[in-house]
């Protein structure tokens, strides 16, 4: 995994509109690293209705919301903010 250069380091994974129909190319990848790296937080922006695996509790956030909504909300709270 490319990842392990950055093992130690805060790791922030966006999941930006993936569905259902092919989880083992974006999702089953995305929640491994989330469950292995301590570090690491995931965010699962969709418009359909989405839960989190049991095993990523504290780990893992789902918005259900048009992802273009979403980002312009992002700008604008991050705007003005030293990020």
């Amino acid at each position: 995994m490319r990842c392990l250069k950055h093992q130690g380091k805060k790791l922030l994974l966006l999941e930006l509109g993936v569905g259902d129909m092919t989880p083992s190319v974006i999702k089953l990848p995305f929640w491994n690293m989330t469950a292995k790296f301590p570090d690491t937080f995931l965010v699962t922006i969709n418009l359909a209705k989405a839960s989190a695996p049991e095993h990523l509790k504290g780990k893992c956030m789902t918005v259900c919301e048009k992802l273009s909504c979403f980002l312009r909300k992002l700008r604008i709270e991050c705007s003005g903010k030293r990020i």
